[in-house]
């Protein structure tokens, strides 16, 4: 590496991108993984919690969503708070309230001290998570960016999965729910705590003076050059965050979220008792089956990124489409899956969203001004949990007036046609910028 410094900034030209950005992803991962424990921790005991709380299907619907309300709002608080505080500072404020709501889970026996844990709980992603995807990205150069993304996204479905299988073996052992859920995330809680304070460095601190990796690599950056303060507009990257808020790509970007959020944050909810309820499978087998098919975020997410880095010249509204379209195909077969495929269907059906993951993700950063890439995260994954959060009581409330959870897929049919067809617009004005690039 050689380094030159002057009094405005330190000049930096890198052989290669630092590997510090692996060790900044794999702590990350593990914060978005602990904080979709977090939220999915209440649904993993769905049957006791009912049978306990003596719930319906539309009250447990809207205390699986409390989380999701507060994620939503302070997401627009965490993105321009790690833009002056920094991901380490950010995550030690956000990780306690995860930890102390958690703490009074054994001595919670009414549904309205619930909500207000699960309410207090969602702080914590709210405050770290959107920022995270920003801070990620930006050490990451544009043909591994959208493989750091669905890395990291895809520890959304291993959150889930580490819940249904821990969940699952403490029952077992004899824990009550509520305890067993107390020492799930407050020893896993303490411990990312002391990881986020010995580890986390930001890509802005360690190089003074640029917002992403590709600044510093040979060659630099194709967009770094198109960010001029001159007035890019129309199908040009926007100068300013309120004329990125505005334009058409952001506003298709947004649907694309709403229905993959939509699709995501219910699908954990109700899936459960779609297999033991209407499907009529066991506990165990159900609890077999969710971690086979949460885990398919987890490995559908990098794949969506490499092919999206390697094999479509990073434009990445193609993954976008290709998701959508997987998960409205297997959706309709699986009434109708026979018990010997219906895993490999629900993990093509789970997995079709994350393989969008990691593409989408890159796109705050190459769409838009990096400088603008954690607000601008943020208020996009707002706009997601947003659709997420109206949909849980919603379809809760579809499932007591049908009967049936089988009328959730139905939901997640229309979510894949509509994203579908906002990936389309977005990969129009995605061809645009890269003519401008070339």
């Amino acid at each position: 590496m050689e380094t030159i410094t002057n009094t405005e900034k330190e000049c930096v030209m890198l052989n290669k991108p630092p590997r510090y950005r692996w060790i900044f992803l794999v702590l990350n991962c593990l914060g978005i993984t602990f904080f979709f424990m977090v939220v999915q921790l209440f649904s993993s005991f769905s049957n006791e919690a009912m049978e306990s709380l003596d719930i319906s299907y539309t009250t447990y619907g809207f205390i699986s969503t409390t989380s999701y309300f507060s994620y939503g709002i302070f997401l627009l608080i965490g993105g321009p708070l790690g833009t002056k505080i920094g991901t380490k500072k950010l995550a030690l404020l956000g990780l306690p309230f995860a930890i102390i709501a958690h703490v009074f889970w054994p001595f919670c026996d009414s549904v309205a001290l619930f909500i207000v844990l699960r309410f207090i709980g969602g702080i914590s992603g709210g405050l770290y998570v959107g920022w995270l995807l920003s801070a990620t990205a930006v050490w990451f150069p544009a043909k591994e960016r959208a493989l750091a993304g669905g890395i990291l996204t895809g520890c959304i479905g291993l959150g889930y999965s580490v819940d249904s299988f821990f969940a699952n073996i403490l029952l077992n052992a004899g824990f009550e729910w509520r305890t067993a859920g107390m020492l799930m995330i407050v020893v896993t809680g303490i411990v990312l705590m002391i990881l986020y304070a010995a580890i986390a460095k930001d890509f802005r601190d360690v190089y003074k003076g640029y917002t992403i990796v590709d600044e510093i690599l040979p060659g630099g950056s194709k967009q770094s050059d198109t960010y001029k303060e001159d007035g890019l507009t129309l199908d040009k990257l926007p100068t300013t965050l309120a004329k990125s808020i505005k334009s058409p790509m952001f506003v298709f970007l947004s649907l694309v979220i709403m229905m993959n959020c939509g699709t995501v944050y219910t699908v954990a909810s109700y899936l459960p008792l779609l297999l033991e309820v209407d499907l009529g499978f066991g506990a165990e087998t159900v609890a077999s089956i969710l971690v086979v098919t949460f885990l398919a975020m987890l490995i559908s997410s990098p794949i969506g990124g490499v092919i999206s880095d390697r094999f479509m010249g990073q434009k990445r509204s193609y993954a976008l489409i290709i998701g959508f379209v997987i998960t409205l195909i297997t959706c309709m077969y699986i009434p109708y899956a026979p018990m010997a495929v219906l895993p490999l269907i629900l993990f093509l059906f789970y997995g079709g969203i994350p393989f969008m993951n990691g593409p989408y993700w890159a796109l705050p950063e190459e769409v838009f001004n990096p400088k603008f890439g954690g607000t601008i995260s943020s208020v996009l994954l707002f706009m997601g949990v947003f659709a997420g959060t109206v949909s849980q009581p919603l379809l809760g409330a579809l499932v007591d007036y049908t009967g049936s959870n089988i009328s959730t897929l139905y939901v997640y049919m229309v979510f894949s046609a509509i994203g579908t067809i906002a990936a389309i617009f977005v990969l129009r004005k995605e061809k645009k910028l890269h003519e401008i690039d070339k």
